[in-house]
């Protein structure tokens, strides 16, 4: 039995962003663009229209913000302990450990 977690990690060392591409295009969701017009927002009644996303990125925040707009009921799913994909800040004594297991503690001196 794979954990969620296990397959998330997996899909990203297999793919990242290429595979999330593929995976949109097999739902529709990339060119050719889908219209203004052509949209259409769910029923608006609590949410029923379920959504998950993967990552808490820029990406992942702004849609499920969109999303959560138009009525969906989002859920994000995102593998590491903070939110904010690539985007964070880093200061003296921050240590990040990578998918090999390699470890790295930020040494920045003060000011």
């Amino acid at each position: 039995m794979i954990t969620r977690r296990a397959l998330l990690k997996s899909i990203g060392i297999a793919g990242g962003a290429g595979m999330m591409f593929e995976s949109m295009q097999a739902l529709g969701l990339t060119a050719p663009a889908i219209a203004a017009a052509d949209y259409q927002a769910p029923a608006r009644g609590g949410g029923h229209t379920k959504v998950v996303i993967l990552g808490a990125g820029i990406a992942g925040l702004a849609t499920a913000y969109e999303l959560g707009k138009a009525g969906y009921n989002c859920t994000i799913l995102e593998a590491k302990n903070r939110v904010g994909g690539r985007n964070w800040t880093v200061r003296g004594g921050t240590t990040e450990t990578d998918l090999d297991g390699y470890k790295q503690t930020a040494r920045f001196s003060e000011g």
